[in-house]
């Protein structure tokens, strides 16, 4: 749990038009002034901008995130989420593909729900092949491989080149 000022920022929007007829020629320089981040919330509601004191329904306040957040804000409650895509995120979601894949595969080579297979699911690309290694227990499971190849020789029954990304991905399959 983060503090809300850690994720996101306050924006104030002064209301040109109920602005106007109080402060006349200064109101673009208070409109520029908030646009620029330069006022405080203070405790009271008001918002400071500069020598200019207004109050909460002279603009609309709300919230932006910061780098990586989504942010919704309503009645002062904000919620923020972290659009950040991590490593193991993007590994998992290779994963993911791989193993959707290697199931089509399953499916056209005319094997049953649950026969054995070996499996050789090879690449060229570092940051694939990482992914491949860390996930493959999960992948050896959930496409019931008795045998999970990287390398090496392998007579497949069937076999399918798959794009992933720009990124190559053999994937042969053999009943055990």
């Amino acid at each position: 749990e983060k503090a809300a000022g850690e994720l996101v920022k306050p924006v104030f929007t002064p209301n040109a038009r109920m602005l106007g007829p109080k402060y006349g020629a200064q109101v673009q320089e208070i409109i520029m002034t908030a646009k620029r981040g330069e006022f405080e919330l203070l405790d009271n509601g008001k918002i400071q901008i500069g020598k200019v004191l207004l109050n909460a329904d002279e603009g609309t306040l709300g919230f932006v995130g910061k780098e990586g957040m989504d942010v919704a804000s309503d009645n002062g409650i904000v919620v923020a989420l972290d659009t950040r895509i991590t490593t193991e995120l993007k590994a998992e979601g290779f994963v993911r593909e791989i193993i959707r894949n290697i199931q089509e595969l399953r499916k056209d080579a005319g094997y049953e729900v649950s026969d054995r297979i070996y499996l050789l699911v090879r690449t060229t690309d570092k940051e694939l092949q990482e992914a491949v290694t860390i996930f493959s227990e999960s992948i050896t499971r959930e496409t019931l491989a008795v045998e999970l190849q990287d390398s090496g020789s392998f007579e497949g029954e069937k076999e399918e080149t798959m794009d992933l990304e720009g990124k190559e991905v053999l994937i042969a399959v053999r009943k055990a």
